[in-house]
């Protein structure tokens, strides 16, 4: 995981003073409610967006694209209010490959391997798309375990267990197909985006809802990164003071943009 593609789903934490207090115990326990319009699933899906005012998690996290593979191991930690998301990643056999911090204002990423830092405010580089970061939002909803709607301004029912949301001008920007027989999502398309996320085995912790795994694609560049979670913490305190990411010496920073090296 060498590459700074795979800076898309990375974010910076050290955390060794915090232990997790046990791991995640996956299984099939979410809502069971069957009715599937867009008022029922999207209210659950709204109740999830806030349910979890912060949170730590860790576990794997893998790049593929055509017959190149990489993967590593991360930490991550957000808070919702304000929204900032940080994650680090290291090599299994040990090394720092990557960190980054993302709010709702801008984007800052260091690349150890190739002694880089890439930093932006958001909406100076519109370009950044078919990315995680092209929405910090969403990132931390990925991150959280469970992916989050877009807003939008009209929806409607495709079949039994998929809806699409519609934005102005009645543009598509969102589907959802939900889990057969439940309320929880086993794919969220952010059509305007261009990614595509794939959940797996959904746990609760009181009324946090969270998968095992997710998978996300980049539509145009058939990029997939796989986080899959190992351990998972809610609503801790969380020091704002974490939230700082430092530049090592002798690092250009750079704008943010896709064509990493």
């Amino acid at each position: 995981m060498s590459s700074c593609n795979l800076s898309v789903f990375k974010v910076f934490l050290i955390l060794s003073a915090l232990t997790f207090h046990s791991c995640v115990n996956y299984s099939s326990i979410y809502p069971t409610e069957k009715v599937r319009n867009p008022a029922s699933a999207t209210s659950f899906f709204l109740e999830q967006e806030i349910a979890a005012n912060s949170f730590i998690a860790s576990g794997t996290i893998s790049y593929s694209k055509k017959m190149r593979f990489d993967e590593g191991n991360f930490f991550a930690v957000g808070t919702l209010d304000p929204l900032k998301l940080k994650l680090e990643v290291t090599h299994p056999l040990g090394g720092d490959i990557m960190h980054a911090l993302l709010d709702k204002n801008r984007i800052e990423v260091v690349f150890f391997r190739e002694r880089k830092v890439h930093s932006s405010e958001y909406g100076e580089y519109e370009n950044i798309n078919n990315s995680l970061f092209t929405d910090p939002s969403v990132a931390w909803h990925i991150f959280r375990g469970f992916p989050k709607l877009l807003p939008y301004k009209d929806s409607y029912v495709e079949n039994n267990n998929k809806f699409s949301l519609l934005g102005n001008n009645s543009v598509l920007i969102q589907t959802i197909t939900l889990t057969e027989g439940r309320m929880a999502p086993a794919s969220v398309r952010y059509d305007d985006i261009g990614i595509a996320v794939d959940t797996e085995d959904f746990a609760n912790h009181g009324n946090i809802f969270y998968a095992s795994s997710m998978k996300v694609a980049s539509e145009n560049t058939d990029e997939i990164i796989e986080i899959k979670f190992k351990r998972f913490e809610f609503d801790l305190s969380i020091v704002q003071d974490i939230f700082t990411i430092i530049f090592p010496p002798g690092f250009p920073i750079l704008p943010f943009h896709m064509d990493f090296p």
